[in-house]
């Protein structure tokens, strides 16, 4: 054999001998990532609206959500009702002197109470909401509450 020969079958060797061993390192760090990773199958629940939520006869309610239907039944005619608010993320606008952060806007609300059927208890329930928080008549929906 040529000496050049045994120069470049040694080179190969050490070239393919360093791939293995880089290979299966990396093969070895990927593997212990994933066995330390938890398998409870558990998932994080984000909150997206910020607000503080409250279990209420196994259901989950806002502080808003609750200080708006104690309101409500303190209106003549509305008695028992469940509340449900949504709201939207909007982005500041951005400027000079803005921090890019977002800001919460109400979305809507829905209302089922027992007095929803009456038109003028109706009436007052969506003139309150609106009135409150700000928004047009047409984000908010009033319905009468399931017997």
């Amino acid at each position: 054999m040529d000496k050049g020969f045994l120069h470049i079958l040694t080179e190969k060797r050490t070239f393919y001998g360093l791939l293995a061993i880089v290979t299966v390192s990396a093969m070895l760090l990927l593997s212990a990532d994933i066995f330390s990773q938890s398998r409870d199958g558990r998932r994080q629940i984000v909150d997206e609206d910020g607000g503080e939520e409250l279990p209420v006869a196994g259901q989950w309610k806002t502080e808003e959500e609750l200080r708006l239907q104690q309101m409500l039944s303190e209106i003549a005619g509305v008695g028992e009702n469940r509340v449900m608010i949504t709201w939207k993320e909007t982005p500041e606008a951005v400027s000079v002197f803005s921090s890019g952060e977002t800001h919460r806007r109400l979305q809507g609300v829905i209302v089922a109470a027992e007095g929803a059927s009456n038109a003028s208890v109706k009436l007052s329930i969506i003139e309150a909401i609106a009135a409150v928080y700000g928004v047009p008549t047409s984000s908010v929906m009033v319905f009468p509450l399931k017997q």
